[in-house]
């Protein structure tokens, strides 16, 4: 299954719970006992999600610092000047 698929998997399930919780009696103890496993599995997965995009970030964050001294070595061997900033 596809990131984004399960991105959307994940808030579905959420969705589902939030609806669920709103007709949800605080009598019907073994209903709100249920709700709360679900939505304290489905925030462990999203904590662990949000761990992987974090990681995924801070990859392409090196790539790209990378990329950009790759570029300014190339530049600054073909003799061309760099941007002065400000």
């Amino acid at each position: 299954m596809s990131e984004t698929r399960q991105d959307d998997a994940l808030f579905g399930r959420l969705r589902r719970m939030i609806a669920s919780a709103t007709t949800a009696h605080q009598r019907d103890r073994r209903h709100v006992l249920s709700l709360e496993c679900d939505i304290r599995m489905l925030r462990a997965e999203l904590n662990q999600r949000c761990a992987v995009l974090t990681e995924q970030m801070k990859e392409v964050g090196t790539r790209t610092t990378a990329i950009n001294a790759y570029a300014r070595t190339g530049s600054l061997a073909r003799g061309a000047s760099q941007p002065r900033h400000k």
